[in-house]
């Protein structure tokens, strides 16, 4: 599998950062979550309530 990427994608809440941390760990590969790259600032309206897209 070395090279190669998945991307797992859906509307918020259906489930996509279980689903993807579970095949990441029966894969022996790394999970990343798209919410853990959006900045700060985005986070900080995200919670306030308002969109970021």
């Amino acid at each position: 599998m070395a090279g190669e990427s998945f991307i797992l994608m859906g509307v918020s809440g259906s489930g996509k950062t279980l689903i993807g941390s579970k095949v990441a760990a029966l894969l022996s590969a790394k999970f990343i979550d798209g919410d853990d790259l959006h900045p700060a600032k985005n986070i900080d309206k995200n919670v306030a309530g308002y969109s970021i897209i």
